[in-house]
């Protein structure tokens, strides 16, 4: 860390970075969650084009 041992920090420069962080870590889930939604979109968008043509592959 930039700040001494047992020295005490900025409380509002602490408070933004907790905040930065907190984002971050909450960031990595939403877009994990994302691309599995879109993905299973365009799987069901395709299967749907599928049952018209061919049932058995849909």
């Amino acid at each position: 860390m930039d700040r001494p041992r047992g020295g005490r920090g900025d409380p509002r420069r602490d408070g933004q970075r907790i905040s930065e962080e907190r984002l971050r870590i909450a960031r990595e889930p939403h877009d994990v969650v994302a691309h599995h939604l879109t993905v299973a979109n365009a799987q069901a968008g395709t299967a749907g084009h599928l049952l018209a043509k061919r049932p058995v592959q849909a």
